[in-house]
């Protein structure tokens, strides 16, 4: 935030001895605005129409934040996070914090269904071989007339 409220970036020497993270935001250095000591990054969406302010949220409470919000949303998925997110506010490595979220969510886990097949008991091959010994019926109940009917 020092940087900002300068209005100059810094130089090499000062970007080598900074963590990782500040790295990350001092690369879209263009991108970023201070109003009323909050830092905010540009977004923009690549068709053009879309732009807005998001929040430049600091370490502490990136993911308090991502799980208050997740929780609000009414535990949905890892999509429907990140779009919420991207609306609202900007981290570097957002994505990967809103996976780890998502999937150690206790709420979301119990009533998600599974991504394997529904259970089905496995079919028996049927034993008579007489005529007649076994009979199949579809019942079908009356079926409505449709536009193209012409009874």
């Amino acid at each position: 935030m020092a940087y900002c409220r300068n209005g100059a970036g810094p130089d090499k020497d000062e970007i080598r001895t900074l963590p990782q993270e500040a790295r990350d935001l001092i690369l879209q250095w263009d991108s970023l605005l201070l109003q009323n000591d909050l830092l905010y990054h540009k977004y923009c969406h690549p068709d053009g129409a879309t732009k807005h302010l998001q929040l430049v949220l600091p370490g502490k409470l990136r993911r308090q934040y991502v799980e208050r919000l997740h929780a609000d949303l009414g535990h949905f998925g890892e999509t429907k996070t990140c779009e919420a997110l991207a609306r609202r506010a900007y981290f570097p490595r957002w994505r990967q914090i809103v996976k780890m979220v998502v999937c150690t969510c206790t709420v979301s886990n119990k009533s998600q269904r599974g991504r394997q097949a529904l259970k089905q008991t496995p079919l028996r091959p049927m034993r008579e071989f007489r005529p007649m010994a076994v009979l199949h019926a579809d019942l079908v109940a009356p079926i409505p007339a449709g536009s193209n009917c012409k009874g």
